[in-house]
């Protein structure tokens, strides 16, 4: 989560106008200098941060960099900080207005609910094949009769269901 594309997602949801403000203006010098290849390279964390930008040592490489954002790994290397995805090629200055809400719930019911499935399926079931075979009977047999709580025997799994 200390990943510094992480903490500028973070950082455009805070309800605080300067703190978004920051990841904006962050945001927007990285994309004056776009990187091709996305390397995930792991930052080193600093505990002692009071605020999210040093969380993951974020800071203008005047030097080394040519005033490009980057980061210290945990190797002690500096790293090129890229743009988050979530945010390639949209306007923003909309998010300097409002926070950054996602469309995509990421902790939902229905996200328990897959998780739960998939380790009791991984517990009972030993072969990947018959792991992919055991979610899928399930799945349908709650599909086909929602609310009913049963055993579920191990169905065949088939190459064509793959």
């Amino acid at each position: 989560m200390g990943h510094p594309t992480n903490v500028l997602i973070a950082m455009m949801g805070q309800d605080e106008f300067s703190v978004r403000k920051e990841a904006v203006d962050i945001i927007s010098d990285i994309r004056k200098y776009p990187i091709d290849n996305r390397a995930f390279n792991k930052p080193l964390l600093n505990f002692k941060a009071t605020k999210l930008s040093e969380l993951c040592h974020m800071k203008k490489d005047r030097i080394e960099f040519k005033g490009r954002w980057t980061f210290l790994g945990h190797t002690g290397k500096v790293h090129l900080i890229q743009e988050p995805p979530m945010v390639r090629g949209k306007d923003l200055l909309q998010y300097l207005r409002s926070p950054l809400r996602s469309e995509v719930p990421c902790h939902t019911q229905a996200v328990e609910r897959n998780v739960a499935l998939t380790s009791q399926c991984v517990k009972s079931v030993s072969s990947k094949k018959g792991q992919i075979g055991q979610v899928l009977a399930v799945a349908s047999n709650r599909k086909a009769y929602p609310g009913k709580v049963r055993v579920y025997k191990r169905q065949k799994l088939m190459m064509d269901d793959l």
